[in-house]
């Protein structure tokens, strides 16, 4: 209910300010109808409100994401505006007929300069996470086996499994990769511990069709009754212990401190895999497909046992 919420919010403010623009875009002249005049006391308001407000805003918001680390995100954002401002000056300065004016004339070369040198610098963030074989939204950009050479080869790792809520995905992952830690030599030698918890959302019940599957699987009932969900705030302990965080998806990784990005991995990565989000079941209600995702994971689990046995008979040799 709550991420139905927030998306629908979310969702809600982008067409807004979609539709407040296109509106705009197309009749300007709909202005005349609030009277504003851009010399009288509600124009020169209006003018600090959208000129100037705005702007401090998305200034704001870009060092937010720059301070968090996201400078591919910032840059990004920085060339949705730039070139959708760049854009429709040139567009509605040719409808218009304005190429003459003095404004046009010192507008249209700064905007361009300005969209010239944020693609620039967005290029070179581009090219630097792909040299260090990331992607534009994991902040670590490492592989598994970057990830693990910066623990010592006799430290016995622990592992926490993160998703959003802590009762759905990173719930089955806890209890079905640690009884292949159980069930392998080769994993239990390597793999001290094995939990999980959410970045998302505070929760308090893991969830029925979760609970459901893994009694089905073999789980007793006390002890899947006995997970209680972690939320990162309420307990950064079980992160900053932990050798390996690994997610369900790329946002995941985002939520995680700054500090603790360079241990995170999403699932399908350290399985060996191309990146592929693992959906969130929450709102599913069909046990079919439910089920369906679960075994996603379990084969993902599965390949990522495969990778660390192999790199643990790596190490022995």
């Amino acid at each position: 209910m709550k991420k139905a919420a927030g998306l629908t919010g979310a969702l809600g403010l982008a067409a807004y300010f979609v539709g407040f623009g296109i509106t705009f875009l197309i009749r300007p002249e709909l202005v005349e109808g609030f009277g504003l005049n851009w010399l009288n006391p509600a124009g020169l308001a209006e003018v600090r409100v959208y000129y100037g407000a705005f702007s401090v805003a998305a200034g704001l918001f870009t060092f937010f994401l720059t301070l968090r680390g996201f400078v591919f995100f910032s840059l990004a954002g920085g060339l949705f505006f730039s070139g959708s401002v760049l854009f429709f000056r040139l567009l509605f300065t040719t409808l218009e007929g304005a190429w003459a004016e003095s404004y046009t004339l010192l507008a249209i070369p700064a905007e361009s300069l300005f969209f010239l040198s944020l693609l620039g610098c967005f290029l070179l963030e581009r090219n630097r996470l792909r040299a260090i074989g990331g992607d534009f939204t994991e902040p670590s950009g490492y592989s598994l086996e970057r990830v693990l050479a910066r623990i010592p080869a006799d430290r016995k790792l622990k592992i926490l499994f993160i998703c959003s809520s802590n009762v759905c995905r990173s719930p089955w992952c806890e209890y079905q990769f640690r009884r292949m830690v159980e069930n392998s030599s080769g994993l239990a030698d390597r793999v001290d511990e094995v939990r999980s918890s959410a970045v998302f959302n505070r929760s308090r019940v893991i969830h029925p069709m979760t609970r459901q599957a893994l009694i089905a699987d073999g789980f007793s009932a006390e002890s899947v009754d006995a997970h209680s969900p972690s939320f990162i705030q309420d307990d950064i302990a079980r992160f900053e212990e932990a050798d390996l965080i690994i997610g369900m998806s790329r946002t995941h990784g985002t939520l995680l401190p700054r500090r603790l990005r360079s241990r995170y991995l999403d699932l399908s990565r350290a399985a060996g895999r191309s990146y592929r989000r693992i959906e969130d079941p929450f709102l599913i209600r069909n046990p079919e497909k439910y089920g369906r995702v679960m075994g996603r994971l379990s084969a993902l689990l599965e390949g990522l046992a495969r990778q660390l046995e192999q790199r643990e008979r790596k190490v022995s040799e």
